[in-house]
C-alpha cells in the first residue's frame, strides 16, 4: 500500500471486511482505514457530505493517542482493542484495562450501542466492557475475549452464532457461560468457534 509505504509507517497487521480494510502500524500502533464507508465502517467521518468510499488509507483520528492492540472487520462494521494512553510519572503501577471500540453499521447491535443507534461514523467505546485482549467480528456480530477468560458476544444471533438459544439481534452483551475458560477466539463470516483450554472446540452456529 503506497500510502503506508514510508519507513516510519510499517504495518504490523491488517484486517479486511466485505469492502473495507484496516491497518495497524508497528511503531505507534495507530490505525489507518480505507475502502467502502457508507455506514462509517472505515472509521473516517464524511467531509462535506456522505463518504461512500475512502480511496487512500487515512488515520482514524478518534484513536489518536491510544495504542491499538487488535482490530477486526465485519461485513459493514469494525472493532478494536484499545489501551489507554501512556500515563505520566504519578500514574499507578497497574495500567487501566483495555477497552473495545466499535464503529460502522449497528442495525443488529453488532457495535453494542443499542437500538437507538443505527451506525457510528467513528470508533466509540463499548459501555461497561473492559479488560479485553481480543476482539473478532462476524458478518453482523462481534465477540470479545477478556483477561478473565470470558467470551462476550453481541449482535445477530441467528443459527446459534453467539451461543444463545434464540434468533434475531442480541441487544445486550452476553457472556457465554458454557465456555468460562476460553483462551482464544476465531471467527468466520457466518459463524464462530471458541477454543477452550481443554482443547475441545464447541461450535454453536
Amino acid at each position: 500500500v503506497r500510502a503506508l509505504g514510508s519507513a516510519r509507517t510499517r504495518v504490523a497487521h491488517a484486517a479486511a471486511g466485505y469492502g473495507h480494510t484496516l491497518f495497524v502500524t508497528r511503531r505507534a500502533a495507530a490505525v489507518f482505514g480505507c475502502g467502502y464507508n457508507e455506514f462509517g465502517q472505515v472509521g473516517v467521518p464524511a467531509e462535506g457530505g456522505a463518504a461512500s468510499a475512502v480511496r487512500v488509507p487515512r488515520r482514524l483520528r478518534a484513536l489518536r493517542g491510544a495504542r491499538v492492540t487488535a482490530v477486526s472487520c465485519g461485513e459493514n462494521h469494525s472493532a478494536a482493542v484499545v489501551e489507554p494512553p501512556a500515563s505520566g510519572p504519578g500514574a499507578p503501577d497497574k495500567p487501566p484495562a483495555a477497552s473495545v471500540y466499535t464503529w460502522g453499521l449497528n442495525l443488529t447491535n453488532q457495535c453494542a450501542h443499542g437500538r437507538t443507534v443505527d451506525q457510528l461514523a467513528e470508533p466509540t467505546p463499548v459501555p461497561l466492557l473492559t479488560g479485553a485482549t481480543r476482539v473478532v467480528c462476524g458478518a453482523a456480530h462481534t465477540l470479545a475475549l477478556t483477561t478473565s477468560g470470558a467470551v462476550f458476544g453481541w449482535g445477530a444471533a441467528e443459527d446459534g452464532r453467539l451461543g444463545a438459544p434464540r434468533a434475531g439481534p442480541l441487544w445486550r452483551r452476553r457472556r457465554d457461560s458454557r465456555e468460562p475458560h476460553c483462551c482464544s477466539a476465531a471467527q468466520f463470516l457466518r459463524h464462530r468457534h471458541a477454543l477452550a483450554r481443554s482443547g475441545s472446540l464447541p461450535a454453536p452456529g
